[in-house]
């Protein structure tokens, strides 16, 4: 499997999460496009994702995305598509924002799909850690409370999606590393058969910049997946420093496109 591939593959099964997450979510695939609704408002956790590669045929990629939006609308959510570059024609690549946006849908990110073999040797000295996996009530809580604060999100909404247990019975696997008892920072991963995937990276405002979400990285991928590569991830604009700082390499580029 390419690079690009198996970081799309290993998405792909990370964002499954969402379809878990509570009652009113699920997933379905139809049409070239796989469908996951959260059960919440917010528009990046309601996910269109491609299910292969799409060719340059007029219409094609616009009949996907309009499928997509009466699939949510119908559920009255907030919606998002999540593109790879390397599943598209060379031509639709290069038209996809115009596509997009006469359907309506913004680009609100642009993220580079990386990987690496092994991390690299740490260039400074670490924080100390305990880790955590997300496995009760307690370590929900302090995974939900980490990631509304990281990424902006309103309580009640990261509520719905990460403090109930049955999605963290699937195959995401979720860390929690404290400081003197406190919670600090987040890590989740994901393997799949040619990788294992970084994601939900995020460090309590107050303790950034001081190596903590490296250690907790490095930890998660010792306990979970340990020898195993590659490592992928989709960076932020915020993380891409660090990655690049740890070795990862992009080897592919996301769009993410949103109906608000």
């Amino acid at each position: 499997m390419k690079p690009p591939e198996r970081n799309w593959v290993n998405l792909n099964a990370a964002l499954e999460f969402y379809g878990h997450a509570n009652e009113a979510a699920g997933i379905v695939e139809e049409g070239g496009v796989k469908l996951i609704s959260s059960g919440v408002a917010t528009s990046v956790f309601n996910i269109a994702l491609l299910t292969g590669p799409v060719a340059d045929v007029p219409g094609e990629m616009e009949r996907r995305i309009s499928m997509a939006g009466q699939f949510f609308r119908a559920r009255g959510t907030a919606w998002s598509f999540w593109v790879c570059e390397d599943l598209l024609a060379a031509k639709l690549a290069r038209r996809l924002h115009d596509v997009f946006d006469r359907q309506g849908l913004a680009c609100i990110a642009e993220s580079p799909g990386m990987e690496i073999d092994a991390l690299a040797e740490p260039a400074r000295g670490l924080p100390r850690l305990e880790m955590r996996r997300v496995a009760d009530a307690e370590t929900r809580r302090h995974f939900c409370d980490l990631i509304a604060v990281s990424f902006q999100i309103p309580e009640s909404i990261a509520e719905r999606v990460y403090l109930p247990e049955p999605p963290w019975r699937e195959s995401l696997a979720g860390y929690v590393g404290y400081a003197e008892g406190e919670p600090v920072s987040s890590t989740a991963l994901m393997r799949t058969a040619d990788a294992v995937g970084v994601y939900s990276v995020s460090t309590r405002p107050g303790r950034r910049r001081r190596g903590v979400a490296e250690s907790l990285m490095r930890l998660c991928l010792a306990d979970f997946a340990p020898g195993v590569s590659p490592i992928v991830l989709q960076s932020s604009r915020a993380g891409l420093k660090l990655y690049q700082m740890l070795g990862f390499r992009r080897v592919t580029r996301y769009f993410i496109y949103s109906s608000v």
